[in-house]
């Protein structure tokens, strides 16, 4: 929104900045030498096409800068979507290493405990086989005691046919809990390995949230330079507009010279008869008036051409001055048929309609100092 409000300040800019240059012209007094008049004319000319060159070029650069600000924007969003993104996926890994670890570490409490267990049980049996070698009831159990096979110690026990009940189910519990304990030193160490892929994507995952937080910071950096540089447009521009707010001044007076030779007109005739228009969603001061191009536009008033120029989105522009500091603009013409300094009747034919942005139209406005009025008022 403030950048459309900064392209229309253009326009307005360009149209009081050629008031300035054609109605300098106009005032000038008849005591003026032609030579002057013609060194005059030039200098409003060159000062003219310079203003209307800077303020096409500030145009297409915040209009630039504005499309890529919207780029940059739309970036930023989606950078902060990924961030966003990659944090969430952070956090459920981390989630994930934090159970895993918690199952391997209750795996190993497991293991000892059982191994434990073991020892404990190894220690009875080597007791109460050192128990029956001192009654001679067994001489093998200490070597039954000793074995590292659970199967054999198993198979073994089962022959001792001397050996109480007690050591038969403290045997078999024995075996039953060294089985125990290699299953959960396999389990161990596969959750191990899956430990090691979910540490393995958990650093991924860091490294990725501090990428995505590079390129947010990155795109932030590039978006504050965009901004710094249409604020410094902004500025230059606003000077711009302030140079011309100053030298409307003396369009005020050039438009009292003028009127001083004309009287203030009381009648008026429509330029055409052809219906008006405002396009959708365009704030202007003016109106367009559809006709077919090469209709002839006729003068509303008495009063003396004061610019002839080519305008940044106007086209071909003729501007009169007449009486009462009333001064009307035609533009979007496909000819002229007056010079700067003419003077012309109300409704002679000054030019020739032709073709604008919104179809077979041309633009119509008229101005009390320097205030946009309604142009309907001079069209019926």
């Amino acid at each position: 929104m403030k950048m459309t409000r900064k392209i229309s300040l253009f326009r307005i800019g360009i149209i009081f900045a050629l008031f300035i240059s054609v109605l300098t012209l106009a005032g000038s007094s008849g005591a003026e030498t032609e030579r002057e008049l013609t060194r005059k004319r030039l200098q409003n000319e060159s000062e003219m096409r310079s203003a209307r060159s800077e303020l096409e070029r500030i145009d297409a650069e915040l209009a630039r800068l504005r499309r890529a600000s919207r780029t940059t924007q739309t970036r930023l969003r989606e950078a902060e979507l990924e961030l966003k993104k990659a944090i969430e996926e952070l956090n459920v890994q981390q989630g994930r290493v934090k159970s895993v670890k918690n199952e391997v570490t209750a795996l190993s409490n497991k293991i000892v405990v059982t191994s434990e267990m073991i020892q404990r049980s190894r220690e009875m049996l080597a007791k109460r086989a050192r128990s029956l070698l001192k009654l001679s009831r067994i001489s093998r159990m200490e070597f039954l005691i000793k074995s590292d096979d659970a199967v054999e110690m198993e198979l073994r026990s089962r022959l001792l046919m001397n050996v109480s009940g007690a050591d038969v189910v403290l045997i078999d519990n024995t075996v039953e809990a060294k089985r125990n304990l290699e299953a959960r030193k396999a389990e161990r160490d596969r959750t191990l390995l899956l430990l090691v892929d979910e540490e393995r994507k958990l650093t991924a995952a860091k490294n990725n949230v501090a990428a995505r937080r590079l390129a947010l910071q990155r795109t932030k950096d590039e978006l504050q330079r965009q901004t710094a540089s249409t604020e410094d447009t902004r500025r230059k521009t606003l000077s711009m507009i302030n140079r011309i707010k100053t030298q409307l001044a003396a369009i005020q007076e050039k438009l009292r010279i003028i009127s001083a030779r004309h009287s203030t007109p009381t009648r008026f005739t429509a330029p055409t008869s052809g219906p008006y228009f405002r396009p959708d969603g365009v704030s202007l001061p003016g109106v367009y008036v559809k006709a077919s191009p090469g209709t002839n536009v006729k003068a509303i008033a008495e009063g003396e051409v004061v610019s002839i120029q080519s305008m940044h989105g106007l086209g071909q522009t003729l501007i009169l001055g007449h009486g009462g500091n009333l001064t009307s603009v035609y533009a979007n013409l496909s000819s002229v048929n007056v010079s700067i300094g003419d003077d012309v009747s109300r409704g002679t034919m000054i030019a020739k309609s032709g073709i604008s942005p919104y179809g077979n139209a041309y633009y119509f406005a008229v101005y009390k100092n320097g205030v946009a009025q309604n142009p309907m008022t001079f069209l019926r």
